[in-house]
Order: C-alpha cells, then sequence, then structure tokens
C-alpha cells in the first residue's frame, strides 16, 4: 500500500478531519491548542496567496503575518505573526 492509499484507508469519512505537513491529522471538531506545530502553521500559510491570489504578485498570507509582526509594537508581535494562524487549516 502506497502513502496516499495508506491516507485514505484511515479517513474516516463522519469525522471533520485535516491532514497537515508533518503527516499529522485534525480533528476540527476536537481541536487542541497543542497539537498545532508551528512548523504546519508557516509551511501552510507560506503556500497559502493572499487575496486569493488575486495580486500580480506572490504574496502569501505567511509573509503578510510576518510584516504585521513588524509594524505592531514589539510587545504584541507574536500575536501579529499569529493573526493569520487560523488560515492554514480553515482559509480565509
Amino acid at each position: 500500500m502506497n502513502t496516499s492509499e495508506s491516507i485514505i484507508a484511515d479517513l474516516d469519512l463522519n469525522i471533520a478531519q485535516v491532514w497537515v505537513n508533518s503527516g499529522q491529522m485534525i480533528l476540527l471538531e476536537h481541536p487542541e491548542a497543542n497539537q498545532y506545530l508551528i512548523e504546519d502553521i508557516a509551511h501552510h500559510l507560506a503556500a497559502l496567496p493572499r487575496y486569493g491570489g488575486g495580486l500580480d504578485h506572490d504574496y502569501s498570507v505567511a509573509e503578510h503575518s510576518v510584516i504585521v509582526s513588524h509594524v505592531c509594537p514589539p510587545e504584541y508581535a507574536r500575536e501579529g505573526v499569529l493573526h493569520e494562524a487560523g488560515e492554514f487549516v480553515f482559509g480565509d
């Protein structure tokens, strides 16, 4: 059984779930804050185009988040960089 067949075999179509870059499955009905890896968030937001890809140049949600973290007061930089974190699973 190859990797995609294995993933398909593990799916339960009655449960809202998302597979992320690290190979972890996130159960959307029972999310746990500690189940999200910052590496997964960064990977997915870097691949997600801002404004639905409607610009004439590449501009990812991750790039936008980093810019926001730089314009925030330093004590809010973490919140600035993570303000779009939910989009890594749910989109815009």
